[in-house]
């Protein structure tokens, strides 16, 4: 009963927050948002809302100082977000994806520099596994770090995944001979060619989504980017992925509650010739 509460309570004062959809003036209207699909941009007014609000609180579990204490709550909360528009939830869903190997097998010093990241910073992450060539096949993963001087140095691209041209922490797949594994990086502690960000890819919807690409040159990183041990990359990526795609369903749920209130709306508000269509027998059964 507690559990309930509280996810009904984090779910409503987040609509409060992003406002009536319908009125021009809300903070995360429909209007504005349809205004950032159509320039293909990010709704940067709406995910700063959501920051100030606390949103990247909800992706830091409460023993490393957020407010994440189960997937019931952050599944209502992005049920409520996928109402007013998938990219929101898909930039923040990346940054999840990213940040659940750091909280289920990272070392304390990535956990504690990950809070930060997220609560100070408001921070989005990436999770850089697909390549051009292997797409989700990670067994496919051609990208490597080869140890060198008591580290890696990281050759390869990663493709096609969120958040690619912001993300202020990399949580990336490669090949470790002979197995894969998974290293925590930070593009802003590396030399800018070494870590280079591919152009945005254009999409036919989510077109405010940021959909790139990271190239790795010669990349250095350090043996503490490892995440979890070496030659587990698959396992841990498959196991977040399982993690995820239950969050997928709260998608689903926001982006059908929004379908079927325009639809209602459509339908109680339009007359034909001299009645109204809620008045058709047919559209009453329905």
């Amino acid at each position: 009963m507690a559990l309930m509460l509280a996810t009904q309570t984090a779910a409503h004062d987040l609509e409060h927050t992003l406002g009536d959809p319908f009125s021009p003036d809300a903070p995360v209207s429909f209007r504005r948002l349809i205004g950032y699909d159509e320039r293909e941009e990010s709704p940067a007014e709406a995910f700063e809302i959501l920051r100030r609000w606390g949103v990247h609180a909800q992706l830091v579990p409460q023993a490393w100082g957020g407010r994440l204490t189960s997937f019931e709550e952050l599944l209502a909360l992005v049920r409520v977000l996928s109402r007013r528009d998938l990219v929101l939830t898909t930039g923040l869903g990346s940054t999840m994806l990213a940040a659940i190997p750091v909280w289920a097998w990272g070392t304390d010093d990535q956990r504690r520099e990950l809070a930060r990241l997220l609560l100070t910073e408001g921070a989005f992450g990436c999770f850089a596994v697909s390549e051009r060539g292997a797409g989700s096949d990670f067994q496919a993963t051609m990208t490597r770090a080869d140890e060198l001087n008591g580290g890696y140095v990281i050759r390869g691209e990663k493709w096609l995944i969120g958040n690619a041209s912001r993300a202020s922490f990399v949580v990336a797949l490669v090949r470790t001979q002979p197995a894969l594994s998974l290293l925590f990086l930070r593009p802003d502690q590396v030399p800018p060619q070494a870590m280079r960000r591919l152009p945005r890819i254009h999409t036919l919807g989510l077109r405010g989504h940021d959909m790139g690409g990271i190239a790795f040159e010669n990349c250095p990183a350090p043996a503490t980017a490892l995440v979890g041990r070496a030659g587990r990359g698959l396992e841990m990526a498959l196991t977040t992925l399982q993690y995820t795609r239950t969050m997928i369903g709260g998608m689903a749920l926001g982006a059908a509650d929004t379908a079927l209130r325009l639809a209602a709306g459509w339908g109680r508000d339009r007359r034909l010739r001299s009645h109204w269509r809620r008045d058709e027998p047919r559209s009453g059964q329905r």
